[in-house]
């Protein structure tokens, strides 16, 4: 079975590369942009149990210190 999962920052974390679209949309664009956020997608397909995808998320794809 194939799992999705979506990794991004933390709502207090600073978005850098998010900032830098941003400012690209409005200046090379001219589109008003309030905010935009970055997300990284991953698929996995592969057989694995909840438990498993649980420990994958929470230890292969987050950092505790942000």
């Amino acid at each position: 079975m194939a799992y999705r999962i979506e990794v991004g920052f933390k709502e207090k974390i600073r978005d850098a590369l998010g900032e830098k679209i941003k400012k690209r949309i409005i200046e090379d664009l001219n589109i008003p942009v309030s905010d935009v956020k970055t997300i990284d997608v991953y698929t996995i397909d592969a057989d694995l149990s909840k438990e498993q995808l649980i420990f994958l998320c929470q230890n292969l794809f987050s950092d505790p210190v942000i």
